[in-house]
């Protein structure tokens, strides 16, 4: 019988699977594999590309350095659907939009000589791309720019990447993460696959009323929490501008988060938010004073992003 090398993509064990095989289950951790992506890992480990297909592959780079932009360029209002019941078939319906790239950025990673210059190619090219389309642009419509791209990136173009290309996709999305920070250094993009962001819907994107409420002791299902989760997207999203307030918001507020928590004096900070502006918000909400709400809620996002987000002294 004849046998070819093949990695495990979870546990890197090296495998020897009988020709003809399509699927095996790994000896050492258990975990289903499918053959030709273990064998294309162990080809990428050795660095044995038939010198035929690496003018091939390079060609394909090449190609593949011209269309990933647009990836994140396709992407016309990140937060239109950005919803509950919305994301996840809007996510689908992006996913299948971009696969044939995808693959392409797949089928080019598993067989080139460098394939980590490759994924740092790919970042740049993407990053050089968002500069063009900012420069030139008033700082008010560069800031409106840079809050769709964030937002593009976050929640499509990197759940995109982790979910379909699984030899490429996690380290190219971190390789443009590191890459628009060193672009946008004001910028603190986090890395999350989709179903981080789908099951955040209840649990993590209220980032400051979350932070507030844990520290006073309050669950994660809180009436208070859940009321405003309510105003959020049953309320600001559907007003003049409220897309807009909610772009600003994930923006900065997970820097703020970050940067109160540093803090030896968090807690306090978290209860005077509290006294200060989202039990009043609660109150408007419940006598259906909404707009005043709005106004309530700017005021704090104000406030704290002069403290804790524009501020030198908490830059990171």
């Amino acid at each position: 019988m004849e046998f070819l090398t093949g990695i495990c993509p979870k546990c890197q064990g090296e495998l020897q699977i009988p020709v003809g095989h399509t699927q095996i289950i790994c000896m050492y951790c258990g975990e289903g594999i499918d053959v030709s992506l273990a064998a294309a890992m162990a080809q990428k480990r050795t660095g044995e590309v038939p010198k035929e297909r690496q003018a091939e592959k390079e060609a394909m780079a090449g190609e593949a350095l011209k269309q990933f932009p647009n990836m994140l360029f396709s992407i016309q209002d990140p937060l239109k659907d950005f919803k509950k019941n919305l994301y996840e078939p809007s996510f689908r319906a992006y996913e299948k939009e971009q696969e044939g790239l995808m693959d392409l950025l797949e089928d080019t990673y598993e067989g080139l000589s460098n394939p980590d210059g490759f994924l740092k190619s790919l970042a740049s090219s993407m990053v050089e791309q968002v500069q063009l389309r900012l420069d030139g642009k008033n700082k008010r419509k560069q800031e409106d720019l840079m809050m769709g791209f964030n937002m593009s990136l976050v929640i499509y173009v990197n759940p995109a990447l982790i979910a379909h290309n699984k030899m490429s996709g996690r380290a190219l999305a971190q390789e443009v993460l590191a890459a628009w920070k060193e672009q946008f250094p004001k910028t603190n993009l986090k890395l999350s696959d989709f179903d981080a962001i789908n099951n955040g819907f209840k649990r993590r994107f209220c980032y400051i009323t979350t932070a507030v409420c844990e520290s006073l002791g309050k669950p994660d299902d809180c009436y208070e929490l859940n009321l405003l989760r309510e105003y959020r997207d049953l309320y600001l999203m559907k007003q003049p501008g409220g897309e807009e307030e909610i772009r600003r918001y994930y923006d900065i507020a997970p820097t703020i988060v970050k940067r109160i928590g540093r803090s030896q004096k968090a807690s306090q900070i978290y209860e005077e938010i509290w006294k200060d502006y989202l039990s009043d918000c609660i109150k408007l909400i419940e006598r259906q004073e909404q707009e005043e709400c709005r106004k309530v809620y700017q005021d704090m996002m104000d406030i704290l992003a002069q403290r804790y987000f524009h501020q030198e002294e908490f830059a990171s």
